[in-house]
Order: C-alpha cells, then sequence, then structure tokens
C-alpha cells in the first residue's frame, strides 16, 4: 500500500526487508538533529540490528512501520512507528517519528504523523529541549503531562517527557 503526500514523497508501510534502511535514517535523523558527541550517534549507529529486530517482531504481530521515500531518487527520508501502550494514559504509543533535514518544512512530518496515530489520542517521549519538537507536538494537540524519565546510556544527563493527546483530533 503507497499512500501519496505532496508530489515530492511516497509513504508506505515498511517491509521487513526494508527496515535496515529504515533505521539508519532514524540514527542520521539524529546526527542532524541534535548537537550530541558523535559517541551517542555511534549508539545510534549500533542499535540498528536491535531496532530492526523489534520491528521485525512488531510487523509479525499485524503492526507497521511507516516509511517516506522521496519519488525521484526512492531514498528513504523519513519514517515513523506507533504500537499499543499498556499503563499509559492512551493506549497509542508513537514511538517514533524522525525525517532528515533535506525534507524537513515540507509536511511530510505531518503526513506520517497522520499515518502513525491518525486522529487518535496518543502519547510520546521527547527530549526535554529539543524545541522544535516540542512545538510541532503541540500544534498536533500534545500537551506535557509533568511526567518525566532520564534518556538512557550517554545521555542521562538529559530528561525526557512525555506528550500526551488525551482526545480524537476529529471535529465533532
Amino acid at each position: 500500500m503507497t499512500i501519496s503526500t505532496k508530489s515530492s514523497y511516497a509513504i508506505s508501510a515498511a517491509t521487513t526487508l526494508e527496515l535496515f534502511e529504515v533505521a539508519e535514517v532514524k540514527a542520521r535523523s539524529w546526527a542532524e538533529s541534535f548537537d550530541f558527541p558523535e559517541s551517542v550517534i555511534e549508539t545510534q549507529r549500533e542499535m540498528v540490528p536491535e531496532s530492526v529486530a523489534r520491528w521485525q517482531r512488531l510487523i509479525a504481530d499485524g503492526g507497521y512501520v511507516w516509511q517516506a521515500r522521496e519519488r525521484d531518487t526512492g531514498r528513504i527520508v523519513g519514517a515513523a512507528q506507533a504500537a499499543p501502550a499498556v499503563d499509559s494514559p492512551t493506549s497509542l504509543l508513537l514511538d517514533f517519528l524522525y525525517v532528515l533535514a533535506e525534507a524537513k518544512d515540507t509536511g511530510l512530518a505531518e503526513a506520517l504523523l497522520q499515518y502513525a496515530i491518525g486522529d487518535c489520542p496518543a502519547h510520546l517521549w521527547v527530549i526535554e529541549n529539543n524545541a522544535r519538537a516540542r512545538a510541532f507536538y503541540t500544534w498536533h494537540g500534545f500537551v506535557a503531562d509533568g511526567t518525566s524519565r532520564p534518556m538512557w546510556r550517554e545521555l542521562r544527563h538529559l530528561r525526557a517527557i512525555r506528550l500526551v493527546r488525551p482526545q480524537s483530533m476529529r471535529s465533532e
């Protein structure tokens, strides 16, 4: 299934064979978006096989990892994934949404968000000082609920905050 967005990109569900490329886009997005030490970026690259294995299980269980490809080149420039959540403020967790720098400000992030969670109530975790991401999610109805946690490994000095969109975004 392929879904059009704008004229430059096509969004589709990734196959298990495409997941390595999706994971590499995630790692590259971190390198482009954050001023982290190279060790943090390298950790993201090292996590590619772990991410792929997790997403393969998700797909085998009927879930989706959404990918966005440039129509001209076929390169993946963005991806998103959501999954059911338990013991959480909503039943849907937006696990990730990444867009490479070259595709930012094109509407692609909004399209990926729509395909990953639609208009459903959902929640996500974002690095507290990631102002761009926080503004994006606030625009789409998410609010901080006061819950935070430390990041992992080399980023323990940073905090992630939970953003929640408690209601459907559909107009009643």
